[in-house]
This record gives structure tokens, C-alpha cells and sequence, in this order.
């Protein structure tokens, strides 16, 4: 993934949405985007209404995450995040030790 420039798009409903399902907060969300190891690209399946993007990232305290964003503005703005699935773990770290 490239290196992620942007700034972050937040507000009360991505922030809560995140919390409440996932318990995902807003500066692990960036971490993970944010992560030099991140691997994901276009999510070519939930992209009709515009270009949507999912990653598998680390945060700084090693949590996997799986993220879904869009850019609008030039802002990335999460739509989902939750804890990486095992399979999804497993496709991260495999990455990182072929790297």
C-alpha cells in the first residue's frame, strides 16, 4: 500500500459505529491504515457508488485490523473496521515475513 497522506475524516457516526460494533477507535483505525505492511487495495465489490478501498493494517500495539475507507474531499473516511479474521491474519503476517 502506498504511504497514506491524507488527513482523516471523523464525526459522530463513523466514530460511534466503529466503537459500538467493533470497539475500534478512531486513532487505531489510522494506525492500521497507516501501516508501512498494510496490504489491501480496491474493494471492486462495494465500489458502485464510488471507490472504496479494504486493507488489513497493524496498530503501533499490534492489533490486526481489516478496514474498509473511501476518500471524499481528499479526506480518507472509515466506513468499517473490526479485529482481522484469523485468515486474515494469517494472509498479513505472511506478507510481512516474504517482505
Amino acid at each position: 500500500m502506498p504511504k497514506i497522506k491524507r488527513r482523516f475524516e471523523w464525526d459522530f457516526g463513523n466514530t460511534t459505529h466503529l466503537w459500538e460494533r467493533h470497539q475500534v477507535r478512531p486513532f487505531e483505525a489510522e494506525e492500521a491504515i497507516k501501516d508501512p505492511h498494510a496490504i489491501g487495495g480496491t474493494d471492486e465489490l462495494h465500489s458502485q457508488n464510488e471507490i472504496r478501498f479494504a486493507i488489513i493494517g497493524k496498530t503501533r500495539k499490534g492489533r490486526t485490523l481489516f478496514l474498509a475507507f473511501t476518500v471524499r474531499n481528499n479526506h480518507i473516511r472509515v466506513l468499517h473496521a473490526r479485529d482481522a479474521k484469523r485468515k486474515e491474519v494469517k494472509l498479513y503476517e505472511e506478507k510481512i515475513s516474504t517482505a
